[in-house]
């Protein structure tokens, strides 16, 4: 393939990328379709709830040895749905006084009796996701056996203290089978010493998807997020470590780099035409820099980064940062091509979006530098900066697709966006390949022959 050929495919201008942005859970989209969004803007918010595993030592609350403890006295069994508060086991003793006392041990959560261990006195309740509520209150004065007052001397916590599953909240130090643990993670929110209670309130995860690059709302994907439209320049590179990232570019000059750095790059995305080392990369991640931009580097280099010999050619590590885009590949005497550092040279101060996403295997996955394309530019005019505007009897070879290098003839121009897929639309030409067959292919993936 010729040098210009190959920078077709690398390096487009002004095409419209339509990207899918969305959850692999259920949660909730916070944007509509025609809704303009910046890079950072929340696209999808998903709030994440597991079922958490809860065992319940149901001998220890009725103060008995789990060989005490008949079958009639446990009033679940495996694979019953039980309400938070609901009796697990209760125990009902006479003594010589006739006096019958009864003792409970009650469910800490909702969910479903998933094993009893009768041996051990142990029941094994999954938390149903559907039933789990924000807090839980734990009667401490009743597991304890003191009045209200007197909990504070045994709480083992503080109101707004973090805890762990399992921790200690309150324990009897004169019979430490009196002890009340956190069900699950959380934190404590509030000590009611009247009635003798603790809230403890669950620590809830989530996670969301932005929108990476600005554009607008395409289409709404219900319950997982959206489609975002973009008019950008792309950069494909070689190889690529890390993942999604932004910041603004800095263009680095000939030379030297590694003395350049300090805390002032906290943030950008440096750019350099040469090769960089491990030491850089291990550098720039002390001075916080977001991602690196260069021509490649030695293969010794990439194991030395990601601290082990990844096979570079199955799939790239995800690396603490900075994320590095190879324009070029590994090597030692490398130097990035001249139209790839002038478009970065363009943007020096923009901002830039990057994603090292590299996959080698089948659904090959390319790291790219995305960059806005300039407001007063379209798809057309920019395809005829580039190399020429092309028209009907063009002799071009195709330079990307399942027709990679075949050739043909124009038959006609379409300069309207068209979408091929990919996520990629722009100004697109009907080409008739060379033995038979016709194909539709972006300008941007044809090149002219001389």
């Amino acid at each position: 393939m010729s040098r210009t050929a190959e920078q077709h495919w690398r390096l487009q201008q002004n095409v419209t990328l339509r990207r899918r942005r969305a959850a692999s859970l259920p949660g909730r989209v916070m944007v509509q379709e025609g809704d303009l969004v910046e890079a950072g803007q929340e696209i999808v918010r998903v709030r994440e709830m597991f079922s958490v595993p809860h065992l319940v030592n149901v001998a220890r609350r009725v103060e008995e040895r789990p060989s005490r403890l008949s079958q009639e006295d446990y009033n679940v069994k495996e694979g019953d749905r039980v309400r938070a508060g609901e009796t697990l086991l209760e125990v009902k003793r006479s003594t010589l006084m006739v006096f019958r006392s009864i003792r409970r041990a009650k469910s800490p959560v909702a969910g479903v009796v998933e094993s009893i261990y009768r041996e051990l006195g142990l029941v094994l309740i999954r938390e149903d996701r559907k039933q789990e509520t924000a807090s839980v209150t734990l009667d401490i004065a009743e597991r304890i056996g003191c009045s209200g007052d007197d909990i504070t001397d045994y709480l083992r916590v503080e109101e707004g203290e973090e805890v762990q599953q399992g921790q200690i909240i309150a324990v009897d130090q004169g019979d430490v089978r009196r002890s009340v643990l956190a069900p699950y993670d959380g934190q404590i929110g509030r000590i009611d010493r009247l009635k003798g209670a603790v809230v403890l309130q669950r620590s809830v995860t989530g996670f969301s998807v932005d929108a990476f690059v600005p554009g607008r709302v395409a289409e709404v994907i219900p319950k997982r997020g959206a489609v975002i439209e973009s008019q950008m320049n792309r950069i494909c590179g070689i190889y690529g470590i890390g993942g999604e990232c932004r910041g603004t570019l800095r263009v680095l000059g000939h030379g030297s780099i590694a003395s350049r750095l300090d805390k002032s790059m906290h943030g950008l995305v440096l750019v350099t035409e040469d090769i960089v080392t491990a030491d850089f990369i291990f550098e720039a991640r002390q001075c916080g820099v977001t991602a690196i931009i260069a021509a490649g580097m030695r293969v010794d280099c990439l194991y030395d980064v990601a601290g082990g010999t990844p096979d570079v050619t199955i799939d790239s590590p995800h690396l603490p940062g900075p994320t590095v885009v190879l324009t070029e590949g590994f090597g030692e005497q490398l130097r990035m091509d001249g139209r790839i550092y002038a478009m970065l040279s363009k943007f020096d101060g923009e901002q830039a979006y990057l994603d090292g996403t590299t996959q080698i295997r089948a659904g090959v996955v390319r790291p790219e530098i995305l960059l806005p394309a300039e407001d007063d530019c379209t798809g057309e005019g920019a395809l005829r900066k580039a190399q020429g505007e092309l028209k009907s009897g063009d002799r071009v070879v195709v330079l990307r697709g399942p027709q990679f290098m075949r050739r043909g003839i124009i038959i006609r121009v379409l300069h309207r966006n068209v979408q091929l897929g990919f996520g990629i639309s722009g100004p697109a030409a009907r080409v008739r390949l060379d033995g038979g067959g016709e194909v539709v292919a972006l300008q941007a993936n044809l090149e002219r022959e001389v």
